[in-house]
């Protein structure tokens, strides 16, 4: 099930404390993802699943011309932090009521942050099924798993 979120990726922010309570400094945007999201009519995930998201982070407008094409599809390594784009996922996927009921059943992931065109920056993310499946006892070493996914 693929999902693609466009402009920059959001880093989810913690609630914050002012002279009347606590507040959402991000309630806004949370009613506009759900909005966005309650287009998905599929069938409400269960079980755990693998979530594998991709944030395409925006190239600063200011870059020059060879810095753009330097950074471009490179990994980002600056804030935000890839847990807070994550943890965002999994909250505006459980507030839209449509995709889970909970963002616990997020059993495992692989996320990355890269440098993309300030047009074209977006959150691309798949949830894939685990239900019925077990961990292999010998996993094969992290480098050998990441090689599938660069140059």
């Amino acid at each position: 099930m693929n999902f693609q979120i466009p402009g920059a990726p959001i880093a989810l922010q913690r609630a914050r404390s002012g002279k009347h309570g606590f507040y959402d400094p991000q309630k806004h945007i949370k009613n506009a993802m759900q909005i966005y999201l309650s287009h998905y009519d599929g069938p409400l995930l269960e079980g755990p699943q693998f979530l594998v998201a991709y944030f395409y982070m925006p190239i600063p407008k200011t870059a020059s011309r060879k810095t753009v094409e330097n950074l471009l599809g490179t990994f980002h390594p600056i804030r935000p932090d890839l847990d807070n784009l994550f943890k965002w996922v999994g909250d505006f996927c459980q507030s839209a009521g449509n995709i889970f009921k909970d963002d616990a059943c997020i059993a495992g992931g692989l996320f990355f942050k890269v440098w993309e065109l300030n047009n074209d920056a977006r959150t691309d993310f798949e949830f894939v099924s685990l239900k019925g499946k077990r961990l292999k006892q010998t996993s094969p070493p992290i480098s050998q798993l990441l090689s599938q996914f660069m140059e």
